[in-house]
């Protein structure tokens, strides 16, 4: 199989790559509906809380930070589409 770059030949893995897109795909979803959650409450409370960073509490930042990072994880594992 070496001898040669044609003879090269390697599984895809097409089904466990589909099932850990679909993985980060409901890791997101569930992340968008507490986001969802929290601007429901914000907005309920303050009209201008979704407006300005300022009034940004640590749930917030911390939910903003693992939506980011679960979104960069998502996009590098688009290499199975």
């Amino acid at each position: 199989m070496d001898s040669d770059d044609t003879f090269m030949i390697y599984r895809r893995f097409g089904y466990v790559q589909a099932r850990l897109l679909l993985e980060k795909q409901d890791d997101l979803r569930y992340l968008e509906d507490k986001l969802d959650i929290l601007d429901s409450e914000d907005s309920f409370d303050d009209r201008d809380m979704l407006r300005t960073r300022s009034n940004y509490e640590e749930p917030r930042k911390e939910l903003m930070a693992r939506l980011e990072n679960t979104f960069i994880e998502y996009g590098k594992s688009g290499w199975c589409v």
